[in-house]
C-alpha cells in the first residue's frame, strides 16, 4: 500500500523546490553577466588555496561554452553535480504534481543524491 501525501506536505515541497530553483538562477545570471571578478576568501586571508579556487571562474567559462580554459577538469564534474541537483528539482515537482505518492518522490530523491555523490567522488579522484 502506498502513502499519499497530504496536500500541505506537497505545497511546503514545491516552495522549497521553487526556492531553490530562484537562487539557482539568480547565481547562475550572477556568474554569467557580472563584471565582477570574486576573488577567494583563503587566498585572500591565510594565503593558501582551497579546493575549491577558481569554481567560479570555471562556471562562467563552462555557461559561455569554453571548456578548454579550465582551471581545473574536476570543474566539469562539479558543474554536473549542480546541475543534476537543481534540474532535478524541476522534475520532482512535476512527478509530484501527477503522482502524490511518497515511494515516487523517495525513488527520486534517492537517485539524485547517489548521482551527485557519484560525481563528487569521480571530481576528487
Amino acid at each position: 500500500m502506498t502513502r499519499k501525501l497530504s496536500n500541505n506536505a506537497i505545497l511546503n515541497y514545491k516552495i522549497v523546490n521553487y526556492i531553490l530553483l530562484a537562487v539557482f538562477v539568480v547565481g547562475l545570471l550572477f556568474i554569467i553577466f557580472s563584471p565582477i571578478s570574486i576573488s577567494c576568501y583563503y587566498t585572500q586571508a591565510y594565503g593558501i588555496t582551497c579546493p575549491t579556487c577558481g569554481l567560479t571562474r570555471d562556471f562562467k567559462a563552462i555557461l559561455s561554452g569554453n571548456t578548454t580554459d579550465l582551471i581545473s577538469s574536476s570543474s566539469l564534474l562539479f558543474f554536473g553535480a549542480f546541475s543534476c541537483l537543481f534540474s532535478s528539482r524541476i522534475l520532482s515537482n512535476i512527478l509530484i504534481s501527477f503522482r502524490s505518492n511518497l515511494r515516487v518522490l523517495v525513488v527520486c530523491e534517492t537517485l539524485v543524491i547517489f548521482c551527485i555523490l557519484t560525481l563528487l567522488i569521480l571530481a576528487r579522484i
